[in-house]
């Protein structure tokens, strides 16, 4: 077999180490995707969303969370290139990615439990507007941490 055929190959236990960090990624993607809707939107009890009347039709909170939750996925599909092509190119003494990491990841989490403080725990707009600056947020650091991470 050539030099240029021969892969260098990682040892079992450092790509172990390496994968079992996303476990941690797929857990906070699980989350964001369940704990809201079930914390705002509950199948039994009253939602943390009130209802929205525009031009004569109402608009219950569970289709106003689905539509923040859809405005939230768009801006992280728009991030995740802009921050992967930033971490390739980014050039430091800690590395390309380490910084996005540094960065990303704690404000990700101050963000993920910020979803569990809405401003008013009664149905109110205040919770809509609320998730409508909290989701776009979370999506952007999630991507600074996340994408960085999977391209090391």
């Amino acid at each position: 077999m050539s030099e240029q055929n021969q892969q260098k190959r990682i040892p079992l236990n450092q790509a172990i180490l390496y994968a079992s960090g996303y476990f941690g990624v797929q857990m906070i993607a699980f989350s964001i995707g369940q704990i809201p809707q079930i914390y705002y939107v509950p199948v039994e009890g009253v939602a943390l969303i009130a209802p929205l009347t525009i031009f004569g039709a109402v608009i219950a909170g569970g289709y106003l969370f689905g539509i923040l939750n859809g405005l939230g996925r768009i801006v992280d599909g728009v991030d995740d290139p802009w921050i992967g092509n930033m971490s390739d190119h980014f050039r430091s003494r800690f590395g390309r990615r380490k910084p996005f990491l540094v960065i990303g990841a704690p404000l990700m989490g101050l963000f993920l439990v910020l979803f569990t403080m809405p401003p008013t725990h009664e149905p109110s707009i205040l919770n809509l507007i609320w998730l409508a600056f909290i989701y776009p947020l979370f999506f952007i650091f999630f991507t600074t941490a996340v994408t960085p991470y999977l391209a090391m």
